[in-house]
């Protein structure tokens, strides 16, 4: 957890600090020889220089913990929310669930002693369904509503070509999630980084495979915080990780309804789109994501603004939406002609 800031010592330059009332970062870059003495700060958005006295470092800011090496921290934003999602009521029951469990931990464990049957800290989610249907978009939802940023790691920040440095990395991964205390850890492509798939060619190979499952499940098993892990293709996960996860959330292609409301929540301007036909839009998208909506909507806007100078003719059409999601369903199809014959990958020395 953020905590406030030590007395005045040269421990503290160098350091990051935090507003609680405004939320902007300082870096602590010197002290001063006055009596008393100040701290001398740099404000990172513009690099204002300010000087604070202890008495206000210690009421007033808390101390951000270093970033991370491994992974990127991401500041959930306003519209992380979770009425600007358009799920299925399944999906967002489940979510919804999901965080209850986190909310009521303390109450759970005083009423039910869970530790005794699992002393397992952590809260971990799995979110499973195609690419573009909200996965990365819930996790961020549930960081905002926590209050907590969110801790992503994807796929090459995990693997190595070095195998021996593969392990080393999910180590670091997890001493860094648990010194970010105030995130949720979450691994995007999760199939990818914990799949069972993988063809090992070698002795050696195998024998770091298993090393790094090792460092994996360990990493998780200490890890007291909350952990969401998304992937595309459930079935690709290794049985091991599938135990050590405690729910599981599948997201949905959109039905028609659910994607004329996407549609609707991307278009942020209603009036420069009155004249839409819906049902055909609807109709026509079959198949789409919320991810390829998001694109569609993107490519019309930019398609009627291209035809003409008079800003006044800027207006989205039936025809210009179905344009980009006619374009879409091809890129679609020749994805899916192009797509590999296999999904294993190989490890060799």
């Amino acid at each position: 957890m953020p905590c406030p800031p030590a007395i005045l010592g040269e421990d503290l330059i160098g350091s990051t600090i935090k507003n609680t009332a405004s939320g902007k970062l300082y870096q602590v870059l010197r002290l001063t020889e006055t009596n008393p003495v100040k701290a001398v700060c740099r404000r990172i958005v513009d690099g204002e220089s300010y000087k604070i006295t202890a008495e206000t470092l210690a009421s007033d800011y808390v101390e951000v913990p270093p970033a991370p090496t491994m992974g990127t921290i991401l500041e959930p934003t306003d519209r992380h929310i979770f009425t600007n999602m358009v799920l299925h009521a399944k999906t967002m029951q489940a979510l919804q669930l999901g965080m209850r469990k986190v909310l009521n931990s303390s109450k759970l464990e005083e009423i039910w002693k869970i530790s005794t049957i699992n002393p397992c800290k952590r809260t971990s989610l799995c979110f499973y369904g195609p690419s573009g249907t909200g996965k990365s978009m819930a996790a961020a939802c549930i960081a905002k509503e926590l209050g907590k940023a969110l801790f992503q790691i994807d796929y090459p920040t995990v693997f190595s070509p070095t195998v021996n440095e593969t392990a080393r990395r999910i180590q670091t991964i997890f001493k860094e999630a648990q010194e970010q205390e105030n995130s949720v850890l979450f691994f995007d492509e999760a199939d990818s980084a914990f799949s069972k798939r993988v063809r090992l060619t070698s002795k050696t190979a195998i024998l770091h495979g298993n090393r790094n499952k090792t460092s994996l499940m360990n990493g998780l098993d200490n890890y007291s915080g909350v952990v969401i892990f998304a992937t595309n293709y459930l079935s690709n996960f290794d049985e091991a990780m599938l135990r050590r996860v405690a729910q599981y959330v599948e997201f949905g292609l959109p039905d028609e309804t659910m994607r004329v409301d996407i549609f609707h929540k991307h278009i942020v301007v209603p009036e420069r789109a009155e004249n839409i036909d819906w049902a055909t839009i609807g109709a026509a998208s079959a198949g789409l994501t919320g991810g390829d909506i998001l694109n569609i909507v993107l490519n019309a806007i930019s398609r009627v603004s291209a035809s003409t100078e008079d800003t006044s003719q800027w207006k989205l059409t039936t025809e210009a939406l179905m344009a980009e999601i006619e374009n879409v369903a091809e890129s679609k199809k020749g994805l899916v002609s192009c797509a590999p014959t296999t999904a294993n990958d190989t490890i060799e020395d």
